[in-house]
């Protein structure tokens, strides 16, 4: 998966904007972390094969209007297991998770995709 697989880890359950996702800023800092040298059209594609291979999914933003979710399209990204995204993140022991700045995000995803799993 590389390094868009690891972006998507840590922007797992965030809300997705393909230009912050081909060019990815650290939250601590305003220093640039690291850049894609890709295309917002390439990232689009790249998370369309990601979904299509069951990997992650997409939550559309929740407004209470309906014409106003199909306005506002900045979805979410969840991993469909979250132990890949750990894995994605370096995340490999109970004490790293708990400190680690991406926890909130994980239960949120690992919240939500069991959530989907009893719905189904």
């Amino acid at each position: 998966m590389g390094m868009v697989g690891l972006i998507g880890a840590k922007r797992s359950s965030q809300i997705r904007v393909d230009a912050q996702v081909s060019c990815d800023y650290s939250s601590r800092c305003d220093s640039r972390l690291f850049c894609l040298a890709l295309n917002d059209k390439s990232v689009k594609s790249y998370i369309e094969a990601l979904e299509l291979m069951f990997v992650v999914r997409r939550l559309a933003k929740y407004t209470n209007n309906p014409a106003k979710r199909q306005i506002a399209r900045m979805p979410k990204l969840h991993f469909v297991d979250t132990g890949l995204a750990c894995h994605l993140l370096g995340i490999n022991s109970e004490d790293q998770l708990l400190n680690s700045q991406f926890y909130g995000n994980l239960l949120e995803n690992l919240v939500y995709m069991e959530c989907c799993k009893h719905a189904t």
